[in-house]
């Protein structure tokens, strides 16, 4: 896999997974990777978290967001999972566009889910 620009990641991705057009799935994804996703209860401020583990990763996403909101950070959750693996735990307590790593997510994120191309 590359590990380069989150554009480039995010269209690997598209071929990996053969997206056409949105909206894209994330079950794919979890198929080959062993991550666990759980809904949680949390504050407005808090979108979500990715834990890496040594078994099964987990990523957790902030319920009371709407779903197009809990799409766009299970990808930038993914990000982290693929591709930051110097950390075991991230956060994504907004703002959270002030961090480099968490603005290369959101550019993931926002090009797996539309793409330029």
């Amino acid at each position: 896999m590359p590990l380069e620009h989150p554009v480039r990641v995010a269209r690997w991705i598209h071929k990996r997974y053969q997206f056409s057009e949105p909206p894209v799935s994330f079950a794919p994804a979890l198929a080959d990777y062993p991550i666990k996703v759980d809904l949680r209860d949390w504050s407005p401020d808090v979108s979500g978290i990715c834990v890496r583990a040594a078994l099964v990763s987990s990523i957790g996403l902030n319920q009371n967001d709407s779903l197009g909101r809990r799409h766009f950070t299970l990808w930038h959750e993914f990000y982290h999972y693929l591709v930051h693996d110097d950390e075991w735990q991230f956060y994504c307590v907004r703002p959270w566009e002030r961090q480099r790593r968490e603005r290369e997510c959101n550019i993931f994120a926002a090009h797996v889910l539309m793409p330029q191309e």
